[in-house]
């Protein structure tokens, strides 16, 4: 902090040598109600109702998403399409999901009890993910991160021309708050899809921001 040096740890290489293409960038947002709305949840139980991933393979970075946008309990939908887009019969059936903290998988965990006919394939997505939030904490030091090793405090300091600057969502508390009032609200139609449309802005900016960071730390590493 006094030097103001930025410090990459001799074991980044190593560690980051296990990704190799394709690599899935992956985030989640969830919703989680003081009055439980679907059943068999809890107060404040987190529903995953949004993912955003970017795949990086042959050189070329892809985008694939979902966003649940009627009232239905969204548990079954996400974790279908989640299935459908990187599950080991799909076309993204392979390689490592690069996820930031261990959120993903505790939002997984959340969802086998009560869909046991997905859940082999949900905890093979699972053993898949690479935290890349552990490998900052882990091998980095940037006074930029003041301590912290949040996505919101990494991204600016490695990543200066991507931020969050410009959205109408900027974070995942405002995510919540804004897909409520989109889904379960009584706003008129025009209102919800410009929610929607910022929705998917927000959450693709998260995976956007995984892939630049480990473009830095890569280079970094040497």
């Amino acid at each position: 902090a006094r030097t103001g040096e930025v410090r990459f740890a001799a074991g980044l290489s190593e560690t980051l040598r296990a990704l190799e293409e394709p690599i899935h960038f992956l985030d989640f947002e969830t919703f989680g109600p003081a009055l439980p709305i679907y059943p068999r949840t809890r107060p404040y139980q987190y529903v995953p109702v949004q993912w955003s991933c970017h795949t990086r393979a042959g050189g070329l970075l892809h985008h694939v998403e979902y966003l649940h946008t009627d009232p239905s309990d969204p548990r079954r939908a996400f974790a279908e399409s989640l299935l459908r887009a990187l599950g080991d019969e799909s076309p993204r059936g392979e390689g490592a999901i690069v996820v930031y903290t261990g959120y993903e998988a505790r939002v997984l965990d959340s969802l086998m009890p009560e869909l046991p006919d997905l859940a082999d394939g949900l905890k093979a997505l699972q053993a898949r993910f690479f935290d890349l939030e552990k490998v900052i904490h882990q091998h980095v030091q940037h006074p930029g991160f003041r301590g912290r090793t949040s996505l919101k405090c990494v991204l600016p300091a490695l990543v200066p021309d991507l931020s969050y600057q410009g959205l109408a969502v900027t974070d995942g508390e405002v995510a919540t708050l804004r897909w409520a009032q989109a889904v379960h609200g009584e706003l008129d139609e025009a209102e919800r899809q410009q929610i929607f449309a910022d929705l998917r802005a927000y959450c693709a900016t998260d995976t956007l921001a995984l892939v630049r960071i480990l473009e830095v730390l890569r280079a970094s590493a040497g």
